[in-house]
């Protein structure tokens, strides 16, 4: 399932294009996005930085959500005791339960 999204432009209206395809084959998104030149919000999945490499007009940029992940991550090795009260442990508290 490949998903597209509107971005911040067309608040008011935003479009969401669900795309059923039997692969998650890099020849979808290429077709879907050939005429399209901008900056393009991913999760990360390698075909898309693989279609950046083939564009210069496509740019890649990674979603903010799993770049969040990370820092969970880190800040869950603290423990509770030592992050607890701190600005990384209320804003990722913040996150997740908005």
């Amino acid at each position: 399932m490949w998903v597209y999204r509107t971005g911040k432009m067309y608040d008011a209206s935003p479009i969401v294009l669900y795309e059923y395809q039997k692969t998650r084959n890099a020849s979808h998104p290429r077709e879907f996005l050939k005429d399209y030149s901008g900056t393009v919000v991913t999760d990360g999945y390698q075909v898309y930085h693989t279609l950046e490499k083939e564009r210069e007009d496509l740019k890649i940029a990674s979603c903010w959500s799993h770049a969040r992940r990370r820092f969970v991550n880190v800040v869950k090795t603290f423990g509770k005791e030592k992050s607890r009260g701190t600005s990384k442990t209320e804003t990722i508290n913040c996150k997740t339960s908005g």
